[in-house]
């Protein structure tokens, strides 16, 4: 294949993400000639169709789908080295990205955020708060928090936070009204409610013996609203747990089949290699380290308790 050229592969990928040509021309502001001839010669340069008509415009072909995934990672690693060689001023500016799963606990974020715009004004922060936050790392953000797993051969670097639970919890109101399960072939008599990760099925839940089938009559990625769904007394909700105490005036969750059902998982924090090059991220990152120590700290501390 002769050498990758970036515009056709901006192109490309933003043709794959629009699913017309049209469209990814007015996102890019170029002509939808000019679209068309990019991923011609991207075509060329590959040897082989990058895409399919349907429909509802167009497709990526087995081929596209590979150089898609591939592509955002080559594209992303191209523009952070190009930022870090440009950037020559050691005072963050421009927007930082940061990418976080649902049901972060908010003290883990809040004191960094108003760290950085304290010490750097010129600096603005975008979070958004997605169920793959490392697919986002590679596509759009700088930093990325992370539940779960984090492949170490990636371009990336991995700082370890925790390490936290996943519980089966209820309430003593439901619990009163339904009984206390004490097998795992007793679940299927309960209202079950699941919290969605990115790593696991929701209608297997994790035990000491194997993953157990069960039939959520609620699934959510959302940590936060399930509590308060345990809370209100609807079932038994199996949820992540960082072990911090609940406001005042909450109401009390109780472990269930707490010897047999959940599992330990890691909390991470993850940023690009070339990106943190940079002197915009070299800053941002010497304040990141340690909090992310005090985190851990804490988070120890509390699961000691």
């Amino acid at each position: 294949m002769r050498r990758m050229d970036l515009d056709e592969l901006r192109a490309f990928l933003k043709v794959v993400d629009e699913g017309s040509l049209a469209r990814a021309a007015a996102t890019l502001l170029v002509s939808r000639t000019t679209i068309r001839r990019r991923i011609e010669a991207l075509e060329a340069r590959v040897g082989t169709p990058l895409f399919a008509h349907s429909t509802s415009g167009v497709e990526p072909t087995e081929a596209g789908r590979l150089l898609a995934s591939r592509g955002r990672l080559l594209l992303r690693e191209a523009e952070h080295l190009t930022e870090a060689l440009r950037d020559g001023s050691a005072e963050p500016t421009g927007v930082l990205r940061i990418a976080v799963p649902p049901g972060l606990p908010p003290f883990l974020l809040q004191p960094l955020v108003r760290l950085w715009r304290e010490r750097y004004p010129r600096l603005s922060v975008d979070i958004t708060v997605c169920e793959r936050p490392m697919r986002a790392l590679l596509e759009l953000a700088d930093l990325a928090a992370v539940f779960g797993e984090v492949d170490p051969n990636g371009p990336w670097t991995v700082l370890p936070v925790a390490t936290l639970r996943e519980w089966l919890v209820a309430s003593d109101d439901y619990l009163r009204r339904r009984g206390v399960p004490t097998s795992l072939e007793e679940l299927s008599g309960h209202d079950v409610l699941v919290w969605r990760s990115a790593d696991r099925d929701p209608r297997l839940l994790p035990t000491t013996e194997r993953p157990w089938p069960i039939e959520p009559c609620v699934v959510s990625s959302d940590v936060h609203w399930l509590r308060q769904c345990a809370m209100a007394g609807m079932g038994l909700t199996y949820l992540p747990d960082a072990r911090l105490p609940d406001p005042p005036g909450s109401v009390p969750l109780r472990r269930v089949l707490g010897d047999r059902v959940g599992r330990s998982f890691p909390f991470s924090v993850a940023f690009s290699r070339t990106r943190a090059g940079s002197p915009h991220m070299r800053a941002v990152l010497n304040d990141l380290v340690p909090l992310v120590e005090r985190a851990r700290a804490m988070l120890q501390a509390m699961s000691a308790d």
